[in-house]
């Protein structure tokens, strides 16, 4: 958001901010609605691996995806044995289990300002 962030999820910036109830929800319970590009597939290669991600980039070739540790994992088409859509968010659950009152108020009030923080 603002230019801030990693790269795993989606740019919040223009995103309709406004709505708490629906930001609250989707912090709650991240799988509830998944926005579109961050669909998340689990993939399983000839070698035993299985890894998830959304996909970033898929050709004749390759299969392209970025985890949520936010490293992009390349797939060669042949190595690829069975691919399914993943019915679960990249964001975890339980993200405001451990953050205090304060702490919760200060990330909505974050998350719903609609200019950029002062940084040092």
């Amino acid at each position: 958001m603002f230019g801030r962030g990693g790269e795993i999820g989606p740019d919040l910036t223009s995103y309709n901010r406004s709505m708490v109830k629906l930001m609250l929800t989707a912090v709650i319970n991240p799988s509830a609605e998944i926005r579109e590009g961050y669909e998340t597939l689990t993939v399983a290669t000839l070698d035993g691996r299985v890894v998830s991600g959304f996909r970033l980039e898929e050709n004749d070739d390759v299969l392209v995806l970025r985890n949520a540790e936010g490293q992009t994992l390349t797939i060669a088409r042949d190595d690829l044995e069975e691919q399914a859509p993943g019915k679960l968010s990249l964001m975890p659950s339980g993200l405001l289990d451990k953050l205090t009152d304060a702490q919760i108020r200060d990330l909505f009030a974050f998350l719903t300002s609609t200019t950029p923080p002062l940084l040092p």
